[in-house]
């Protein structure tokens, strides 16, 4: 759930699923196959595609089997729960300036799409999928990078494509031949697999997947983040939010509800980001009383979706939209853990790290956070003394467990091997190419924290720019520990 947390879905924590396992890749000799129903066949290479206009968006990535692991009673494939979408940037381009390149016959309606992957036993069909004229027409991309980094080979890289709205089983990752066709293939994954019925058909019963419909936009969905599934809640005032997002275009409302779906509220919607994605919301709802309690989300389109209270069964699990439902227990105030308190009210902001580095006294805790709370900071009455006395307790522990560095980070980032020489020269167009945009033109800070003229601890650095830290997307797949250190370098260039 972490993962699912910022608004951009970091690499790290994004979903894989793969029906053939990674091929040995090769980016440098990648080339791309086009022919069929064109005036020219043509091979194109990864410069061949990089000299094309880029575009880039974002976009969410779903599985069609997402939720799978909530239909009762259960069917075979992967038992996702809704850990399987994600909202990621994709950079590439466009698959119609492409197919430009071959001239399209007036008989061709669709393009099947065929990766690299190769089964692994004999007997077992290819992956590959049709997708209609019109949708290539649209909005779809040959993508090469992936929230600002080239495409991992997990998911897909170097080149897979991207199809905004539609469900991801039609993304074909590591694209390696385009056919243009009057008809769509005729393999098993295009004729049988991943068809859903057209009309409702009970547990137990016949059903040939030849005769169902084929999947593509994505149905109507929120998922709630916050609170999670087991949390204990203070009773009081909850917090809600999640995530929504639909293939029919922008959400129209997103609403919650605390007692079964009985009474609904309406949620702060985020407007639609510039560049595509999902819309995050929250809600505050009251819970005035200690006991079990189940939050509810529903989202609406600007079509006018709706997400059912329950979704329908099916014979392969797809398309499960149904409100999203997490269960918590509200008790006393009191009761709430002030370790929990820490955490919801803390480490929004600050890391454990340098709290528990801090080794204050009662009064000088009281004072920071009447501080915090000039700054925003929300307190309830009770919360304040709590908190003191935990940090008090956090403080002293601090002091008897005193490690001998200056540095309180988790001894796996001391341990890591320390940072080589790096160039400021380097560093600079790393920084540019890669921080700037969030950091500031030189690390003065902009929309992320300031980085210019702080001692951070070179493993503590190199750790969080690989792993990412909470909005800050992992740079882990496109950085080399000698990049990280240019970039450490130049940041230190005025000391």
């Amino acid at each position: 759930m972490e993962a699912l947390t910022p608004w951009e879905t970091p690499i790290t924590g994004f979903f894989v699923r793969s029906h053939h396992g990674v091929p040995d890749l090769d980016a440098a000799k990648w080339k791309i196959r086009i022919d069929g129903l064109v005036a020219k066949p043509i091979t194109l290479t990864m410069k061949d595609l990089e000299k094309l206009p880029q575009v880039t968006f974002h976009a969410v990535l779903e599985c069609s089997g997402n939720w799978r692991g909530k239909q009762n009673p259960p069917v075979p494939g992967v038992q996702w729960q809704k850990g399987a979408v994600g909202n990621a940037e994709w950079t590439g381009v466009k698959l119609s300036d492409v197919l430009k390149k071959v001239g399209i016959q007036p008989a061709a309606k669709f393009l099947t799409v065929e990766g690299a992957d190769k089964p692994a036993v004999k007997g077992t069909p290819a992956f590959i999928r049709s997708i209609p004229l019109e949708k290539i027409q649209d909005d779809a991309i040959l993508a090469f990078k992936m929230n600002r980094q080239p495409l991992p080979p997990l998911h897909g890289g170097p080149v897979r494509l991207v199809l905004p709205n539609w469900y991801g089983h039609n993304w074909i990752k590591w694209v390696a031949h385009l056919a243009l066709a009057d008809s769509e293939d005729k393999g098993f994954y295009m004729a049988k697999g991943y068809r859903m019925p057209k009309e409702p058909v009970k547990p137990g019963e016949k059903w040939d997947s030849a005769s169902g419909a084929q999947m593509q936009e994505i149905r109507v969905q929120s998922i709630l983040t916050h609170p999670e599934q087991g949390d204990k809640i203070a009773r009081g005032q909850i917090e809600v939010r999640g995530k929504a997002f639909s293939g029919s275009g922008a959400i129209a409302a997103v609403e919650v509800s605390g007692d079964g779906g009985k009474h609904w509220q309406k949620a702060t919607l985020e407007a639609r980001h510039a560049t595509g994605g999902w819309q995050e919301f929250e809600a505050a709802l009251s819970a005035p009383s200690s006991g079990p309690l189940t939050i509810l989300s529903r989202a609406t389109d600007a079509t006018g979706n709706v997400q059912p209270l329950e979704a329908t069964w099916n014979p392969p699990g797809y398309l499960r939209n149904s409100a999203d439902a997490v269960s918590v227990e509200v008790v006393d105030q009191k009761l709430v853990h002030e370790g929990d308190l820490l955490r919801s009210r803390c480490l929004t902001c600050h890391t454990q790290e340098l709290i528990t580095s801090q080794r204050l006294s009662e009064s000088a805790w009281e004072k920071t956070i009447t501080k915090m709370e000039g700054f925003g900071l929300k307190l309830e009455d009770d919360e304040k003394p709590r908190l003191v006395k935990y940090l008090v307790q956090l403080s002293a522990q601090a002091s008897a467990e005193a490690a001998p560095t200056s540095y309180w980070v988790e001894d796996s980032l001391l341990a890591a091997a320390p940072l080589p020489p790096g160039k400021i020269s380097s560093g600079h167009s790393l920084y540019t190419k890669n921080c700037a945009s969030c950091h500031g033109g030189s690390g003065e800070g902009d929309s992320a924290p300031r980085l210019a003229g702080r001692d951070l601890p070179p493993a503590y650095f190199a750790a969080v720019v690989g792993e990412g830290k909470g909005n800050m997307p992992s740079f882990g797949q496109g950085l080399k520990r000698q990049n990280v250190a240019d970039i450490a370098a130049y940041l230190r260039r005025r000391r």
